[in-house]
């Protein structure tokens, strides 16, 4: 399906994306798999957004970021807010923010 939306994307002249939710990271070998499909078009990734929900540990989180990294991804937005306050504990922003 993500191949189809980039042909369709730069068919109408698209040059860069953003992803962002759902909660993107829920899913990390998917994520990666879409980074480097996106990768391989002609659209730049311009950065990914999370709301931090999926944060665990910092070697898994290193981990991710690490080889997001390594397929050239250079911003990643972390979303905070008082509403979000209420579902995800904020050691949790802070955690993917380390």
């Amino acid at each position: 399906m993500l191949a189809k939306i980039l042909a369709k994307l730069e068919e109408l002249g698209c040059r860069s994306v953003h992803i962002e939710g759902g909660e993107p990271f829920l899913y990390p070998k998917e994520l990666l798999r879409a980074v480097n499909q996106i990768n391989e078009s002609k659209i730049t990734l311009e950065h990914i957004v999370t709301n931090c929900s999926w944060f665990k540990n910092q070697k898994e989180t290193k981990t991710i970021l690490a080889e997001l990294k390594k397929l050239g991804l250079q911003r990643l937005l972390l979303k905070v807010s008082p509403f979000q306050n209420e579902s995800i504990p904020l050691r949790k922003v802070n955690g993917v923010a380390q």
